[in-house]
């Protein structure tokens, strides 16, 4: 014996049992903390991928073809991912930056996303004019239509582009506008089908030199659209919207 007695014992017994319930409890709170930030970060993961991939696309829909439905969710999505990349940037540098190297990684997804949605269009633009390459002869058909239509598409007896009525409108065309000059000028417009309001947009082509006394100023393409691009030869993209 040593002369320790069984009470000393007991206590010393409990007073380590307490010390070891205090360390675990401390370890385990900070553990919790821990794994409710990585939860966190996750849980950004999820919502900007997915988001963001889906903005990405609806985006290049909206420029190849646009529609209502894809414009609106597309320019919800962008506007998700810009708050997203502030709420991230602030949870990142405050919380996830004491315990991930990555803390920074949802920011810059969004950022990343973002960039992409903002050159996004160009692509849009190049699929829509490669659609509409394939499909030229239905247009020329009807530019030669024109040229050999009837009087009343004559630049002579109109201050602007006359409505055009052909036989065979190219698909998903919802009106032709156009004119014609004896010298063999001519504008022909296909305005194409859209449910976006306030938009019109489709293919013109230019059959005329500037200068040209038959085309009067109402008959150009820049007195009828504000935005016109150059697609090929002598066709041009026209829209009354920016970018679209």
């Amino acid at each position: 014996m040593d002369g320790t007695s069984p009470r000393t014992l007991r206590r010393a017994d409990a007073t380590i049992r307490e010390q070891r319930a205090e360390l675990q409890e401390a370890t385990g709170g900070k553990l919790n903390h821990q794994s409710q930030r990585e939860t966190n970060m996750r849980i950004a993961y999820r919502l900007i991928i997915p988001i963001g991939s889906c903005g990405i696309l609806l985006t290049l829909f909206t420029y190849a073809k646009p529609e209502w439905v894809c414009l609106i969710f597309a320019a919800g999505a962008f506007v998700f991912l810009t708050g997203a990349a502030i709420v991230t940037a602030i949870l990142g540098f405050v919380n996830w930056r004491k315990r991930s190297r990555f803390w920074a990684a949802p920011m810059f997804m969004c950022l990343a996303f973002m960039l992409i949605t903002w050159l996004t269009p160009t692509v849009g633009r190049l699929i829509a004019d490669r659609h509409f390459r394939k499909r030229s002869e239905e247009f020329m058909q009807v530019v030669g239509e024109i040229k050999n239509g009837p009087r009343s598409y004559d630049a002579a007896t109109n201050t602007s582009l006359a409505i055009i009525e052909t036989q065979h409108p190219p698909r998903g065309v919802r009106a032709i506008k156009g004119i014609r000059c004896d010298s063999g000028a001519v504008v022909a417009a296909f305005l194409f089908s859209t449910d976006v309001p306030l938009l019109h947009q489709g293919y013109v082509y230019k059959g005329y030199n500037e200068g040209d006394p038959c085309i009067k100023q109402g008959m150009k393409l820049d007195e009828n659209w504000p935005y016109v691009r150059h697609v090929d030869g002598n066709w041009y993209h026209f829209s009354d919207q920016p970018g679209l």
